[in-house]
């Protein structure tokens, strides 16, 4: 369930609630749902504005 989440996450347009949802009910944690989307998007890192 995560890697079709990480290949969806990979599509440009692609709507990932069906992936989310199957991998929730693969019971799939959070932290592995967040770690395959940081693998495709990256971590965000505030740029600080003054």
């Amino acid at each position: 369930a995560l890697e079709v989440l990480k290949t969806g996450a990979a599509r440009d347009g692609e709507n990932l609630m069906p992936a989310l949802l199957d991998a929730t009910r693969a019971h799939a944690t959070e932290g592995e749902i967040v770690e395959a989307l940081q693998q495709v998007f990256g971590t965000y890192t505030e740029s600080p504005v003054f």
